[in-house]
């Protein structure tokens, strides 16, 4: 059997239908969202442990850090370093899963400097 690109129209067999190639345009998932289709658990009232992709996360509210193993290594990482919007997610579920995570610190103000050149 051949495909319909490859037919010319000889023969006596009917051109094949054209294949199917709708492109299914997905949307991005919210962050929100994101942690709902993710195994996450409550391990304490303050700490969410996340496993997506064979990487664990656990995010401590009381310590204000994101500890990660990946492939027998630690990696920890505070969270004035991590995505504001990705910490909310996560003391979201939190929340959800019935923790009590103390409130986040306040958005820090990116500091403004003036550009220079080579001399201060």
């Amino acid at each position: 059997m051949i495909s319909a690109e490859m037919w010319d129209g000889g023969y006596d067999d009917p051109a094949p239908p054209p294949a199917k190639r709708t492109p299914t345009v997905k949307e991005p998932l919210s962050l929100t969202d994101a942690f709902a289709k993710i195994n996450a658990i409550m391990e304490n009232a303050v700490t969410l442990r996340v496993y997506n992709g064979g990487i664990y996360a656990y995010y401590d509210f009381a310590q204000r850090v994101r500890m990660s193993s990946i492939t027998g290594s630690q990696v920890v990482t505070p969270f004035s370093e991590l995505d504001r919007e990705t910490l909310v997610a996560a003391r979201d579920k939190l929340v959800e899963l019935g923790g009590q995570p103390p409130q986040l610190a306040p958005e820090a103000p990116t500091l403004n400097k003036p550009a220079r050149g080579l001399n201060p």
